[in-house]
Formats: structure tokens, sequence, C-alpha cells
């Protein structure tokens, strides 16, 4: 079982990938019975699209 602050640190992991290609550094990850069943990073600069918001792809 991985705790929350095994989780946070997926997010965050996710979010400084996000910063090395000039996003606003923000990481979501969506777990349920403790399984990731998603998880992505601010891509808005990226893709260049105003709604690529980690907790939205």
């Amino acid at each position: 079982m991985r705790t929350d602050e095994a989780w946070m640190r997926r997010a965050l992991e996710l979010a400084s990938r996000c910063a090395e290609h000039g996003d606003v550094p923000i990481g979501a990850v969506v777990v349920r019975d403790d399984r990731e069943i998603g998880a992505a990073g601010n891509e808005r600069e990226l893709r260049g699209d105003p709604t690529a918001h980690a907790e939205m792809l």
C-alpha cells in the first residue's frame, strides 16, 4: 500500500517535468483503491492549449 506521501511525490515528479518544457509546474494523480488510474502534468504551453491543465488531462 502506498502512502499519501508517495502519491504526492508522484504528483511532484510530474510537476517537475512540466517546468522542463516551460509550463507551470503542476501535477495531478487520480488514485482509486491504491492504484493510479490517471496522472498528468500541465501542458498548456507545450500544446498551446489554455485548457491543458494537469487535472483535465
